[in-house]
């Protein structure tokens, strides 16, 4: 799984599991390979499957995935196990690994269902899903006439982004405005838009002060950051 990301606390460097490094090593490969939502599987004919924080490993790809041998990989599978880090559901041709406690290591939104239930929803989908969205409405593209027609206009282009409904198509607008961006043609522009918009939509759950504070930072700081950067340190 290469999509999505995972929440690791800075508390780990005092736990048992930071003491040795291939204990490590696995302990973030196991967080890394989780799913993140329901899926099912197919292994040979047999259908699988697997909850959130849930995922199936064989003992000879695993060896050559991480560069250790089954039986370093076996030791501190159950080693992790008898911490509570993991719980193990072994067969003779693989093995299903459930993190324990699993919603701590994503951010999950609890929202109601019609019937009162509470259903949980991964940020990670709701921000693939936001960035998709977005994209499809700045899809089209303002031009401005002259005597030569429909032409391309970068600033028409930014004004939209500003004026937007959305907030994170505002950030991505406001950030391109105050860098003094001008983009020669429409590709351009596009994939400016395609390199700030992710981290747009975790900004636009931010405060209106700090998602000020964050494009003005990206935009004037000397070294120039990025939005992507001032996300990661907007509450150092």
């Amino acid at each position: 799984m290469k999509n999505g990301w995972i929440k690791l606390y800075r508390k780990i460097i005092d736990s048992v599991v930071f003491r040795n490094e291939k204990c490590l090593k696995i302990w973030i490969w196991c967080l890394s390979r989780a799913g993140h939502q329901e899926n099912c599987i197919l292994l040979g004919r047999e259908k699988i499957t697997l909850k959130q924080g849930q995922f199936v490993m064989g003992l000879n790809k695993s060896s050559e995935v991480l560069d250790l041998a089954k039986t370093t990989i076996k030791y501190w599978l159950d080693f992790l196990e008898k911490e509570d880090k993991v719980e193990l559901k072994k067969t003779t041709k693989y093995t299903i690994i459930t993190i324990r406690n699993w919603d701590n290591f994503q951010e999950v939104e609890h929202k109601r269902n019609t019937n009162g239930t509470q259903k949980e929803t991964n940020k990670n989908d709701k921000n693939d899903k936001n960035i998709s969205s977005a994209k499809a409405e700045i899809e089209y593209v303002p031009l401005k006439e002259d005597k030569h027609g429909s032409v391309w206009d970068s600033d028409k282009y930014i004004d939209k982004l500003i004026n937007a409904q959305r907030e994170d198509l505002k950030i991505v607008g406001h950030y391109m405005k105050i860098k003094k961006l001008n983009f020669p043609t429409q590709k351009a522009a596009k994939a400016e838009f395609g390199r700030q918009i992710k981290s747009a939509v975790e900004l636009a759950d931010y405060p209106k002060n700090k998602r000020t504070l964050a494009v003005q930072l990206a935009a004037k700081s000397t070294p120039q950051w990025t939005l992507l950067t001032v996300c990661k340190f907007i509450n150092k």
